[in-house]
C-alpha cells in the first residue's frame, strides 16, 4: 500500500479511486489517516511478538 499510496516527497495520496489517484495532499486528512492505520499495524505486530 505504501508503494501506491505515498508520494516520493513522503506525503500520502488522498483517496484511490478505480480509475484514478486523488494525488493531492491534505495533512491533516490523508497523512492522519495513514499515520493512525500505520500505528495501529505496528501496536498489532508488536502485541503478537510478546
Amino acid at each position: 500500500m505504501l508503494e501506491k499510496m505515498q508520494h516520493q516527497k513522503g506525503y500520502f495520496y488522498f483517496r484511490k479511486y478505480k480509475n484514478y489517484t486523488e494525488k493531492t495532499s491534505f495533512m491533516r486528512w490523508s497523512n492522519a489517516w495513514m499515520f493512525a492505520g500505520l500505528t495501529a499495524v505496528l501496536q498489532s505486530l508488536s502485541a503478537n511478538r510478546q
